[in-house]
């Protein structure tokens, strides 16, 4: 079930979904700390259960977070933060 806007993920505000698939969904966030874009992504329920299933989307969404920083200054680099579910969020 996708995030409502305006749901929180630690110090991040849902703005919108901007896509989903296999692993989960995708939203465009705001960082409230810093007032910055940020992308979040959030694994399915079905797959939270998986061991193997939340590595993979860890690594996935790791290696996307660096692709995008690549080339930015650090600061003004759009952040990426992963959480496993609403309620139990890796995002700092």
């Amino acid at each position: 079930m996708p995030l409502l806007a305006g749901t929180r993920l630690g110090p991040y505000e849902v703005e919108h979904l901007l896509g989903a698939g296999g692993m989960g969904e995708a939203y465009r966030g705001v960082d409230t700390r810093l007032g910055r874009a940020v992308a979040l992504t959030v694994i399915s329920q079905q797959l939270m259960g998986d061991e193997s299933s939340r590595r993979r989307f860890n690594r996935s969404t790791a290696a996307s977070a660096l692709k995008i920083s690549r080339g930015r200054n650090r600061r003004d680099a759009p952040a990426t933060c992963h959480g496993a579910t609403a309620g139990e969020s890796t995002c700092r």
